[in-house]
């Protein structure tokens, strides 16, 4: 069984207000990771919400507007976000 919850990325970025300070890694779940890497411009906003979400259902805090993601890792390759 396939555990869905298994961290195989991360989003590597600075909090707002805070650039200076040390980078934030955040594990994404491989959902996440597809959520994330959406580049269809019909549905990427409603897929970053979403995994947005998923962050704060996790514990995580809401990142949208908090914090400024310079890369995503995806397999332990490191990709600039934007």
């Amino acid at each position: 069984m396939e555990n869905k919850f298994k961290k195989t990325g991360s989003l590597e970025g600075n909090i707002v207000g805070f650039e200076d300070m040390a980078t934030v890694s955040i594990p994404l779940t491989d959902a996440q990771i597809a959520l994330a890497s959406d580049k269809n411009p019909a549905t990427m906003n409603e897929s970053w919400d979403k995994m947005c979400e998923s962050l704060v259902s996790m514990g995580f805090m809401d990142i949208r507007g908090r914090m400024n993601v310079n890369q995503i890792v995806i397999n332990g390759v490191a990709k600039d976000f934007h």
